[in-house]
């Protein structure tokens, strides 16, 4: 199975096809090429670099780049689950509310 069919079907799965084909396959296929293009683009900058500071440098910065995005990648995650969290606390808070109000004998029987 390709890249682009999985793409196409998971795109028309969640959005119902509300998009043309045409414009559907265009953004499917921008998608799937941006993985050979930042493949690319990463390894032109670590040449570029090792070529101008040394290859000790280059590493060191690339190094740094790779720790910052951990840092980024696990703080979007930390801050997506205390989110998750808080709004499922809310539901549960205004349920508990609502129970509370609600009597505990139903007396019109």
């Amino acid at each position: 199975v390709s890249t682009q069919s999985t793409g196409f079907d998971v795109y028309k799965s969640t959005n119902c096809g509300s998009l043309p084909p045409s414009i559907a396959n265009m953004i499917v296929s921008m998608y799937c090429a941006s993985f050979p293009f930042g493949a690319f683009i990463g390894a032109t900058l670590s040449g570029v670099m090792a070529e101008y500071l040394s290859f000790e440098w280059a590493t060191g910065v690339i190094s740094l780049a790779f720790i910052a995005q951990s840092m980024a990648i696990i703080l979007y995650c930390f801050l997506v689950t205390r989110m998750q969290t808080r709004a499922k606390m809310a539901v549960f808070d205004s349920e508990m509310e609502n129970s509370e109000k609600a009597p505990l004998l139903d007396c019109k029987k």
